[in-house]
């Protein structure tokens, strides 16, 4: 109604009533019903806020009779209020299961009865049944209003869903973080007091470190893992960088485990701020076999190359030593046939004695390049190292510096080795020597040990010419100074031939050393450290009993050779083959000469009714000495054959074990030496 009605509808009234009261009473009809027409449409705008608004909503008479339920309640249970009726019949239709309903009944009814008749209801948790058949989780509150009651109905089911999946994230975060092949660690640094606390210390980090994360935070990392205060400084000025915001890249580090070992851990670290500041998070991978991996291989890479490079020097060292021994051969065969012809009293005789000395000593440098090449003369008999070394020890204590002490520790009872004794004095001889050298005029000791261990393939591997030793018992002997040491460099060059920290010397008593060593099928360890001495341990097979002569030494010289003898000289220089005829034809012997292998098969199938024996040279171009030695079995398998060669005769022995050689003739050789291995090969029976 406009204003102009009301004013209308008011002066009608004023006109029925009278002009003293009626203008009055018209007054106040117009304002009661402008009033009326206001509260309407408050409550027209409350019912269309409820309507709309976006939590479900429900109201009631006290007595539950549902008259009102807003649009989000039907959007979210799919009821309207005429299908609902009361409170009772709508929780029977949220809950199809009829004891669950009655159980909710009932607490719903307890609720409402507890809030009087002007208090809040609730709120209650309920998991309940939409008309759709989902189920649908709810917190219900409300408020009672006299005779009325509205309730308020939360659909968490959402919000539950999203907790439901953070929490499952959560937990495989954790389970990621729990299980990571990796150990990983959240630690922040804090003010009051000062220090830094863990949050993460995962079950890989304690498989590395061996401490929990509680036992970490109480007694602190740096307690824990670095106990030496030393290390525990560098560890703490490490942290210190990182706490300045200093970045840390991938770095080793050395922790001790709980159980005292230490371990070798990389670290790598990054930072990302966090609910109360920084936080630093840190990957940790123990490396410690993967180092000892690591130094493992550079170690046989070292090995292998010092062996091939030993085995180059060894190469050249034996080649010019063989070709050298040719020359002294006919030096030492020309001297010795000479002597024997001039007679004693002749004025040329002390000249050729210095020749012959000059050449023997020409020949035991050759013997000691061959030595080193492993290719020296042996003649290896069982024998009892401690024996050995007592003799030679009490033979230098007069020849070392004054003031040092020799020290003996020798096991009882020890195994035989295999070994040639002059050999082996010569081991002992420069490595006491050696010794004494290194402490030098101070005051020192030298501590002679002999002893036997066993040695698995890991230990002889570690060692100096691991030619795929075998795993065993060895007899070992060892020579400890206090002397001064070396170093690296030192120590990886001291057994290359010529190499030496002396002011005099050839450089060449370590690498023999080292030959006889390897043509002992041996081994040998070194421990040197500056100012804190040497100890070297050179070890041989041992044998379970006292064995025959390995190689048989040359017969006695006071028995005469046979008449009627022809000899057959295979060598592939001229100078050899014409000094070995002249000095068998000075003994009465016939010679047939041959300058190569098929020249001597040649020779043999010609004359071999009248050949007694054959030297043979075991280097030769085109057929060298062993098809040469196969040819002429295949000819004649009683032939008598001696194999001649600068190089070891035990390598040449036992490379023909078994195949019917006769004999070993050493270059250079002289006139006794000839004799020697000639009765010896006409008193052996080829097999």
């Amino acid at each position: 109604m406009t204003l102009t009605m009301e004013l209308i509808v008011t002066a009608a009234v004023a006109l029925v009533v009278g002009a003293s009261g009626g203008w009055a009473v018209a007054q106040r009809l117009a304002f009661r019903q402008r009033r009326n027409r206001s509260s309407t449409a408050a409550l027209d705008e409350l019912r269309e806020c409820i309507e709309r608004a976006p939590i479900p909503m429900v109201m009631s008479h006290r007595d539950g009779t549902i008259h009102f339920v807003n649009r989000s309640y039907v959007e979210a249970f799919g009821w309207s209020a005429a299908e609902l009726k009361d409170f009772a019949n709508g929780i029977r239709l949220m809950h199809p299961d009829p004891k669950k309903a009655a159980v909710e009944l009932a607490r719903f009814g307890a609720a409402v009865a507890a809030a009087g008749e002007d208090g809040q209801v609730g709120p209650l948790s309920d998991t309940v049944t939409a008309r759709d058949g989902f189920s649908r989780a709810i917190v219900a509150s409300g408020v009672v209003l006299g005779d009325r009651l509205m309730m308020f109905l939360q659909d968490l089911t959402a919000i539950n869903r999203v907790e439901q999946q953070l929490q499952h994230e959560a937990a495989l975060h954790q389970a990621v973080i729990t299980n990571a092949a990796e150990g990983v660690c959240v630690n922040q640094f804090i003010q009051a007091p000062p220090g830094t606390r863990f949050s993460v210390w995962n079950r890989r980090l304690e498989e590395i470190t061996g401490f929990d994360l509680e036992t970490i935070n109480a007694r602190g990392w740096l307690e824990c893992l670095y106990p030496d205060p030393k290390t525990r400084s560098q560890a703490q000025d490490r942290n210190d960088r990182l706490r300045a915001g200093e970045g840390m890249d991938s770095e080793d580090r050395t922790i001790t485990h709980r159980d005292g070992s230490k371990r070798i851990i990389t670290i790598s670290t990054s930072s990302f701020e966090g609910a109360g500041g920084t936080h630093t998070i840190a990957l940790v991978r123990d490396v410690t076999q993967q180092r000892s991996r690591d130094e493992e291989r550079r170690n046989i890479e070292i090995q292998v190359q010092h062996a091939q490079k030993l085995e180059s020097l060894g190469v050249l060292a034996g080649g010019i030593a063989h070709d050298f021994n040719n020359i002294l051969m006919s030096v030492l065969g020309r001297a010795s046939l000479l002597g024997s012809q001039i007679g004693l009293g002749n004025d040329a005789q002390p000249h050729l004695r210095e020749i012959e000395n000059a050449a023997h000593r020409a020949a035991e440098l050759c013997r000691q390049m061959l030595a080193y090449a492993g290719k020296g003369r042996f003649i290896v008999e069982p024998m009892d190292l401690r024996s050995v070394v007592d003799e030679m020890g009490r033979m230098l204590e007069v020849s070392i510096a004054k003031k040092v002490v020799l020290k003996y520790d020798f096991a009882e009872g020890l195994p035989s080795v295999n070994a040639d004794a002059s050999q082996l004095r010569q081991v002992v001889m420069n490595l006491i020597t050696n010794a004494s050298e290194a402490i030098g005029d101070r005051s020192g000791v030298i501590t002679i040990r002999t002893a036997v261990m066993e040695c698995d393939r890991e230990y002889l591997r570690e060692t100096y010419l691991d030619d795929d030793l075998p795993e065993g018992l060895y007899v070992y002997l060892e020579v400890a100074d206090t002397g001064c040491g070396m170093d690296l460099e030192t120590k990886q060059r001291m057994f290359e031939p010529f190499f030496t920290t002396k002011f005099t010397g050839r450089g060449l008593g370590m690498a023999a050393v080292l030959g006889i060593i390897r043509g002992h099928r041996g081994a040998l360890k070194v421990y040197s450290e500056i100012k804190r001495g040497t100890t070297i341990k050179v070890l041989f097979p041992a044998i379970s009993a006292r064995a025959e002569r390995a190689i048989r030494n040359i017969a006695s010289e006071d028995r005469a050779l046979p008449e009627g003898l022809t000899v057959l000289v295979v060598d592939d220089e001229e100078t050899i083959r014409a000094l070995a005829k002249d000095m068998l034809t000075a003994l009465g012997v016939s010679v047939l000469l041959a300058a190569d292998g098929r020249e001597a098969v040649r020779v043999f199938e010609r004359e071999s009714a009248r050949i007694s024996c054959v030297i043979l040279d075991l280097t030769m171009p085109h057929m060298d000495g062993d098809e040469a030695f196969r040819e002429l079995r295949r000819l004649n398998r009683d032939v008598r054959v001696i194999m001649s060669s600068g190089y070891n005769q035990q390598e040449v022995t036992q490379r023909f074990a078994g195949k019917g050689l006769v004999g070993f003739l050493q270059k250079p050789y002289n006139l006794p030496a000839l004799v020697g291995a000639l009765r010896s090969a006409l008193a052996e029976r080829p097999q």
